[in-house]
């Protein structure tokens, strides 16, 4: 039940992005390797939802996996994030804040505005550095 409905989310949101089981995923393994089943564990999903996930992620490039030989006739699989899900997570996070986005955006138009006035007056340098300290004073 899960997993159909898994993939029927991520069929349509592949152009949008990570589906939000991917992005706790990919959250999971961010700092270290670890084992499928650790995953599941800290998901809080079955083995065999998460497993299809995995390797949706790792053929999206994302996630590799590697074989660490314990003695001489096991290993265990460990999943670790490449540079390259690392770099969608950060930009999932980002969509996911929209107010991140409108303050970049303020803050360029802010700077670019302060450019233009500084070149026209050079006493509006010191006007808005004074109020720029008055309200850094006010609001400590």
């Amino acid at each position: 039940m899960i997993g159909q409905h898994y993939s029927e989310t991520t069929n349509g949101n592949e152009e949008k992005g990570l589906s939000k089981l991917e992005l706790r995923i990919l959250e999971c393994i961010k700092k270290e390797p670890k084992l499928e089943k650790k995953i599941s564990k800290q998901v809080g999903l079955d083995t065999l939802i998460i497993s299809p996930i995995i390797t949706d992620l790792m053929f999206k490039s994302y996630l590799e996996r590697i074989h660490k030989k314990r003695m001489l006739f096991s290993s265990k699989e460990y999943f670790y994030i490449t540079m390259e899900g690392l770099m969608a997570l950060e930009e999932a996070k980002n969509k996911e804040r929209p107010l991140n986005q409108l303050i970049s955006i303020i803050k360029e138009t802010i700077e670019g505005k302060l450019f233009e006035l500084s070149n026209d007056v050079p006493l509006t340098i010191i006007a808005i550095k004074a109020t720029y300290r008055a309200l850094k004073y006010l609001f400590r």
